[in-house]
């Protein structure tokens, strides 16, 4: 039997914050294991991160998105894995080429056991449906047709998806509600 993991505190707390001298608290909303969500990766942050992460906290409890570009390498996985952890949301990761297509933003379609085909979502798209940090490592390779579908689903909410259907900010899915449009084709986007 595995051992027990130790017990999360309810906040998580950085700081000094350069500047104000402030610390940055965060609540801890649960303390269940999920598979999306890291473990025991921010005492493996390096203390040059910690200004970065503390920037990320600040954003995250002001409700805003964020967008760090760095050189190749493993730290800023591990600072937005770390990120994740942190404040308890779900991590996805995906790899970007100078060959990956609008389409790796979509949905791939696939074929099951018995023949049939289905759609399953990317990691990018189960981000924007369960809301979660969404780690795209090599950004900067990324060739130019790719960068509108990659904008248009991370600051407008909003993508046209291959089963027909399509993502729209909650705010939009609530006024074409109202509006009494046909609500199967329209899918809110989580508001995280």
């Amino acid at each position: 039997m595995p051992p027990k993991p130790p017990p999360i505190p309810p906040y998580f707390s950085l700081g000094p914050v350069a500047g104000n001298g402030s610390k940055v608290r965060v609540p801890i909303v649960s303390t269940s294991p999920h598979p999306y969500i890291p473990y025991g990766l921010l005492p493996l942050l390096p203390p040059s991160a910690l200004p970065h992460l503390s920037w990320l906290l600040q954003k995250h409890a002001l409700k805003q998105d964020t967008l760090l570009l760095s050189r190749p390498s493993t730290l800023p996985y591990l600072l937005a894995a770390s990120y994740a952890e942190a404040v308890n949301l779900k991590f996805f990761h995906t790899q970007v080429t100078s060959s990956t297509l609008p389409s790796n933003f979509k949905q791939q379609r696939v074929l099951n056991d018995s023949g049939d085909t289905s759609f399953v979502n990317t990691p990018a798209l189960q981000a924007a449906l369960e809301g979660g940090v969404l780690h795209l490592s090599s950004l900067h390779s990324a060739p130019s047709n790719v960068l509108p579908s990659i904008n248009n689903l991370l600051e407008n909410r909003s993508i046209d998806l291959d089963d027909g259907t399509m993502i729209v900010s909650p705010e939009r899915y609530k006024q074409l509600r109202l509006d009494h449009e046909p609500r199967e084709q329209f899918i809110p986007c989580h508001p995280e």
